[in-house]
C-alpha cells in the first residue's frame, strides 16, 4: 500500500493539527503555530486578496487555511520553506537550527517586502 504511506493520519477530533518536522524546523513551525493562534493576525493572512501565486505570503495564507481546516494529523510546510530565503537570498536549509528571534525577523521581513 504505497500510495498510503506519504497520507498523514487524520486528526483527533479536538486537538490541533501539527507542522512537519522537515528536519530541524521545529523553531519554525512553534513559532508558525502560535501566530496562527493570534486572531487578528492569522485573520490578517487569511484575508490578504488578490497574492501571486508564487509569493511567500500566499504560501504563508495556503499554510495558515490548512491550518484552520485540516483533516490530517499534520501538515507539511515544504511549499511554505521553498519560498523563504534568508538575508542573502539562498534557500532556507531545513537541516540548520535557528534561533527563533532570529527567523521571527526573517518572516516579519518576508511579510513587509511582499
Amino acid at each position: 500500500d504505497n500510495e498510503n504511506e506519504n497520507v498523514p493520519p487524520l486528526r483527533v477530533f479536538g486537538q490541533y493539527p501539527g507542522l512537519k518536522n522537515l528536519g530541524s524546523t521545529c523553531y519554525m513551525n512553534a513559532f508558525l503555530q502560535q501566530l496562527h493562534k493570534i486572531p487578528s493576525f492569522c485573520d490578517s493572512v487569511l484575508s490578504l486578496p488578490n497574492l501571486d501565486e508564487s509569493s511567500f505570503l500566499f504560501s504563508l495564507q495556503m499554510l495558515f487555511a490548512s491550518m484552520s481546516n485540516a483533516t490530517q494529523a499534520y501538515i507539511d510546510t515544504t511549499g511554505l520553506c521553498s519560498k523563504l530565503k534568508e538575508y542573502d537570498g539562498s534557500s532556507i536549509n531545513v537541516m540548520e537550527q535557528k534561533d527563533v528571534v532570529e527567523f521571527a525577523g526573517l518572516l516579519f521581513e518576508h511579510m513587509e517586502r511582499e
